[in-house]
């Protein structure tokens, strides 16, 4: 659920066999995946990803359709991800975006730096 903090509202869940979101207001319902939106939904593979990873001999994941993702909300994933590997939880995140110039500020080597729009 670290992997989650600041990117959506609500952490990741399990009911029965489906995997979803809890949201963290109270009284809300557990949504599982298939009613999720696209931004939901792909951050919710990554943290699923990052749990068997971590799990796994081979620790890294490929998290994608980050471009669905508002801008602070990537930054904050990309944040995680880092805290992740420092952790010890993964060794490696390949993270796809469609907008290069994001990734181009938000990673320096294995630092993330800062997370901004070239040209800022």
């Amino acid at each position: 659920n670290r992997i989650l903090n600041g990117v959506i509202d609500g952490s990741l869940a399990i009911s029965g066999t489906e995997v979803g979101i809890q949201p963290e207001l109270r009284g809300n319902k557990f949504r599982p995946l298939e009613v999720l939106s696209g931004a939901e939904a792909a951050t919710t593979a990554i943290a699923v990803q990052v749990a068997l990873a971590a799990k796994s001999t081979v620790p890294v994941i490929i998290a994608d359709e980050l471009s669905r993702l508002r801008f602070y909300r990537r930054c904050a994933l990309i944040h995680n991800l880092r805290d992740a590997i420092e952790r010890g939880e993964i060794e490696q995140a390949i993270v796809i975006d469609h907008d290069p110039a994001i990734l181009v500020t938000a990673m320096k080597g294995d630092q993330v730096i800062e997370c901004g729009k070239v040209g800022e």
